[in-house]
């Protein structure tokens, strides 16, 4: 599942859920973010909405030690008048010193594919309200946007809770290849934040119109990250796609 503030994944999102915020104080400035040209780079609109039996496996490494994860949308709710996705990991997120550590379910965001919270036994342990607004629609090659929200811990920081923000960009339209497949993906890399930290941190993530998903996810924590260094990483390996009826 997606370290929530190195960005968890799945929705992978994967494991404790794909992917940022942290304590908010002095703004450090990131490492530069290589913006690349692509005239052949297409203009994607926003995926169409997945459907309650969509499965998505992700094979998950995390310092190292790698597991399979497969993500499965079980139901659709309601959450502030947005529809999100239940997800229930088939096995619990691994990342120590994370409050979604042990995390069993994730909730994303069902129209923009960015994360929302992860939750063990439905009981919430961390959230990002109403998300991580890791993606904006549409994605074309050197788009850039801020996403701002409310960062919630309930397990290993509450006093952290509170406003964040980070900024993304579409750095790149490239070939990626992952146990599912190779696709054509942009990378969304992300470029700044309010989180306390050296900004050595390290979030990127590859969305693949073909499949409609995010097929890979690199994430890594400093060794000043609140949470402890750590080198975490998602690749898709299978997926089987339900859709709601039209």
């Amino acid at each position: 599942m997606m370290n929530m503030r190195t960005g968890n994944v799945l929705v992978l999102a994967v494991a404790a859920a794909l992917f940022a915020a942290g304590c908010a104080g002095e703004v450090v400035e990131a490492p530069a973010v290589e913006i690349m040209a692509d005239r052949d780079a297409p203009v994607t609109e926003a995926p169409r909405e997945y459907g309650a039996g969509t499965v998505k496996t992700y094979n998950y490494t995390v310092n190292g030690e790698t597991y399979e994860m497969a993500y499965t949308i079980t139901q659709k709710r309601e959450d502030n008048g947005n529809t999100v996705d239940f997800h229930t990991l088939s096995t619990p997120a691994k990342d120590p010193g994370d409050p979604c550590d042990a995390a069993n379910n994730a909730l994303g965001d069902a129209a923009t594919l960015s994360y929302a919270a992860c939750l063990k036994d439905e009981k919430l342990l961390a959230a990002l309200g109403p998300n991580d607004g890791r993606f904006q629609w549409p994605l074309e090659a050197g788009k850039s946007w801020r996403a701002d929200y409310q960062w919630i811990d309930k397990v290993v920081r509450p006093d952290w809770s509170g406003q964040g923000w980070q900024e993304f960009a579409v750095a790149a339209w490239e070939e990626v290849t992952v146990p599912a497949g190779t696709f054509k993906a942009y990378r969304v890399t992300r470029t700044n934040g309010d989180w306390e930290t050296e900004k050595d941190e390290e979030y990127i993530i590859w969305y693949a119109p073909e499949p409609q998903m995010i097929v890979k996810v690199i994430a890594t924590r400093s060794a000043e990250h609140g949470d402890g260094a750590a080198d975490l990483s998602w690749e898709l390996a299978s997926y089987d796609v339900k859709y709601p009826p039209e």
